[in-house]
């Protein structure tokens, strides 16, 4: 069994001996899963640009869509997701992506 396996069957195997926190590094890779109002949302943040960098092409929903993997997952480094994201989060404000990121194990380091 990986150790991605394993962490899904047991989420105890996050401790390790005296280890009972993780750090994570912003500058590295989520994977998350974006709602039809996440897609749009990347599209028109690209599409600010237009007419302020020379050839720069419209972008629809579609074209991110055709990014995400074949789970649906999109990756981000985290700190791109907050600035793209984090002024539409919150409470009762509609989802843009679903609750839930992928961290692969790689990305983590044991602190005690």
């Amino acid at each position: 069994m990986d150790k991605e396996q394993n962490l899904i069957k047991d989420p105890k195997a996050l401790r390790i001996g005296s280890v009972i926190h993780w750090a994570f590094n912003v500058n590295q890779n989520i994977r998350v899963r974006l709602t039809d109002l996440g897609y749009q949302r990347l599209a028109d943040l690209h599409n600010e640009y237009i007419g302020t960098i020379a050839k720069w092409e419209k972008r629809d929903a579609e074209y991110y869509k055709k990014q995400a993997d074949k789970d649906g997952y999109t990756r981000f480094q985290m700190w791109t997701f907050m600035k793209y994201f984090g002024e539409v989060t919150g409470m009762c404000k509609p989802n843009y992506y679903e609750l839930t990121f992928l961290i692969d194990p790689n990305d983590i380091e044991p602190c005690v």
